[in-house]
């Protein structure tokens, strides 16, 4: 009687907390995005659908994509967390799509509750198969190019390096990094996945994308790279975990490139910075309008420069002559390295404070920044004209004199000195008087109350443990209803079709099954069964689960009747053994 008025409160706690988290509206937006927007026909792409919510029934209607794509794949992730008090939690929906044609298509709008995402255009291109001597029959095998074999020393070349294979790789993947003596190598992005056609099959492709600046001119050799990996061995069909013991490594090496790197063209103007750009920008912004200037005040210009195809670190700071009665305050150029799949844009940014010392008209000269344009291979400068000011005559006003703060001297009282009251900071005082003592004293009781809860708890939910061990006047054990409870879970995932849900609770119910606490996995599950057919079945089911497969690929209705048929044979030998074992009892 004590152990049920003692829970009954606490779950009335649990679910007054569970009405308050749930009484909070939220609205579910649902998005779209890709992982790419150029892509050629050959390729695949990855369309992410999200909702902020948990789904674990409806899906979003994907036919309006069967117009211009083919539907590869579909999973489906469920992400939940909880940061300083705050949960957030969504659903993705990720489709691999291969476009059915080429030129601009649109992925429309998409529906989901009522909700509708917006379109994504994509470009898709004539795309071209693997050419050259790649080894195409090879499981695995590499192909590179370049954006630029002849170029100018400090000019970006792009290398982009595609890794190809035609089997399930399992293990970890690596790749040699790009070391290339003489030029400066920056990573452009994350290692891009999708599929191509090569000669008329599909293949998964890893690319990586190299900026590569060369520091010296002459002949530049960009080294080999070399991939290894591990393929499933044997003639397992499914390529699973069941088979990833008879793994074989796989290796693939790309060729050596060599560049031809000019030096710096004759007709460059001498002692003048280096910089081979395909593009280059020089602009400013103001923080108020310079016209508007009084003596006295301030005002800030800011010079931005971006150069395609150089690092921030390259661009030199801008040239800016001194102006009489103007007094500059120049901040701490910034620089920033922007990545694409074209190479690098390099920005430096240079704030500076102007300030004028008297009322006047004052002209900033013009400024030029040299570069070279490699796509013209001419001579070019980026310039700012001249700007006038007229600055107004400041305040004539003086400028009121702060007070001197005043000083307070404090005379300790002694013996002879009659004591004097001292001025009090009522500030001082309230902030003394909110000391934080008593709640270090509340949270301290609040944790100790908690804790004598929790023991309390945990005695009760033991005596209930002990009160549901079996005992000989029960008709039914407690294992028996829960392999019973597993098994009514089991069928509602298999009636479902819910592959995820299936191989959680196949496992549960193994477990009750065979009175075994220690199963953990689908395979330990599967092998206390030792049926082949069973074992057949789950291969499909993992199968399904990790690489991809639509989920009406997994006969779930005969996984159903193998289980059935298991508990009933299950029960005629139970049967059976208990009237061998009544037999010489009952004669």
């Amino acid at each position: 009687m004590v152990r049920k008025t003692f829970i009954t409160p606490l779950l009335s706690l649990l679910m007054a907390a569970i009405m308050m988290l749930s009484a909070t509206p939220a609205l579910a937006t649902f998005t779209a995005s890709v992982d790419r927007t150029v892509i050629t026909q050959n390729e695949t792409l990855d369309l992410t659908l999200r909702v902020d919510s948990q789904s674990f029934r409806s899906q979003p209607d994907t036919s309006p994509l069967k117009k211009d794509f083919d539907i590869l794949g579909n999973r489906r992730s469920s992400q939940f967390q909880m940061i300083n008090g705050k949960t957030e939690s969504w659903t993705d929906w990720i489709i691999t799509l291969a476009p059915k044609r080429a030129g601009a298509i649109t992925i429309p709008a998409l529906s989901y509750d009522g909700e509708i995402s917006a379109p994504i255009h994509i470009d898709v291109r004539h795309g071209n198969t693997a050419a050259g001597n790649t080894n195409t029959v090879s499981p695995v095998f590499m192909q590179t190019s370049l954006s630029l074999q002849e170029l100018y020393i400090q000019q970006q070349t792009v290398l982009t390096l595609k890794i190809y294979y035609n089997t399930q790789l399992v293990g970890d993947s690596s790749l040699t990094p790009l070391e290339v003596n003489g030029a400066i190598v920056q990573q452009l992005g994350e290692v891009k996945k999708y599929e191509e056609l090569v000669n008329g099959r599909r293949h998964g492709v890893f690319e990586v994308q190299y900026a590569i600046n060369p520091q010296e001119s002459g002949t530049l050799t960009i080294p080999s790279l070399s991939f290894t990996s591990s393929i499933a061995a044997g003639s397992d069909p499914y390529n699973n975990f069941f088979s990833m013991q008879r793994a074989r490594p796989v290796r693939a090496q790309s060729a050596d490139i060599t560049l031809d790197v000019k030096p710096v063209p004759k007709d460059y103007p001498a002692n003048t910075p280096w910089l081979p750009a395909s593009n280059l920008r020089l602009t400013q912004k103001w923080s108020s309008n310079p016209d508007d200037l009084k003596a006295g005040d301030s005002v800030t210009r800011t010079l931005m420069i971006e150069a395609k195809g150089l690092t921030a670190a390259q661009l030199p700071p801008v040239t800016q002559p001194a102006v009489s009665g103007l007094k500059t305050y120049p901040d701490q150029a910034q620089n920033e390295d922007l990545s694409g799949p074209d190479g690098i844009t390099g920005k430096r940014t240079e704030a500076t404070a102007l300030v004028p010392t008297h009322a006047g008209t004052m002209t900033l000269p013009a400024i030029h920044y040299t570069w070279f344009n490699t796509t013209t291979g001419k001579v070019e400068q980026a310039r700012l004209p001249a700007t006038t000011i007229t600055v107004s005559p400041g305040n004539t006003l003086a400028t009121p004199t702060q007070p001197a703060p005043a000083t307070t001297t404090t005379v300790l009282p002694d013996s002879t000195s009659p004591q004097t009251n001292i001025p009090l900071d009522l500030g001082a005082s309230i902030t003394k008087q909110t000391s934080a003592l008593p709640w270090i004293i509340a949270t301290a009781v609040f944790a100790l109350l908690w804790l004598v809860t929790l023991g309390l708890y945990i005695r009760s939910k033991k005596g209930l443990i002990n009160d549901g061990v079996d005992h000989s006047h029960s008709p039914m054990t407690s294992e028996h209803l829960s392999e019973k409870a597993a098994f009514q879970q089991l069928q509602q995932a298999c009636q479902s079709n819910d592959l995820l849900q299936i191989k959680q609770r196949f496992i549960i119910w193994a477990g009750c099954f065979n009175n075994l606490d220690n199963l953990y996995s689908l395979s330990a599950a599967a092998n206390t069964f030792h049926h082949q057919e069973l074992n057949d079945l789950l291969n499909s089911l993992e199968q399904s689960l990790y690489s991809g497969k639509p989920e009406n690929a997994f006969d779930s209705a005969r996984l159903q009747a193998i289980v059935s048929n298991l508990r009933k044979t299950s029960a005629h030998q139970k049967h059976h053994s208990k009237d061998s074992a009544l037999s010489p009892i009952n004669p």
